[in-house]
């Protein structure tokens, strides 16, 4: 069983204290300190996704500064449309993203 530093420290003196009043034995006492261990942070897993994170902010910050104009101009047609139009697409959007199997 994996647990924190500060789960493991509260196990530990709870077995540890069992043991001075007599509750357990030595030998439970190595089998109860023997079945867990303290989970460890994989700092290098940690920095590569904030890396990857860091790359995909850069990425959509220069994005929104060049496609900004274009988006506006997008979401003005999409509002300009007729409420036909508009309804249309509403009904049929989201059969797109139903599975007919």
């Amino acid at each position: 069983m994996k647990l924190s530093k500060r789960e493991s420290r509260v196990v530990s003196s709870a077995i540890d204290q069992w043991h001075e009043e007599g509750v357990i034995t030595d030998d439970d006492r190595s089998k109860l300190k023997g079945s867990y261990e303290v989970a460890s942070i994989d700092w290098s897993l940690i920095a590569k996704y904030s890396f990857w994170v860091a790359i995909l902010c850069i990425v959509l910050s220069v994005l929104s500064v060049l496609l900004d104009k274009w988006l506006i101009e997008l979401i003005e047609q999409i509002f300009s449309a007729p409420d036909i139009a508009k309804s249309g697409f509403l009904l049929l959007w989201p059969r797109a993203f139903i599975s007919t199997a």
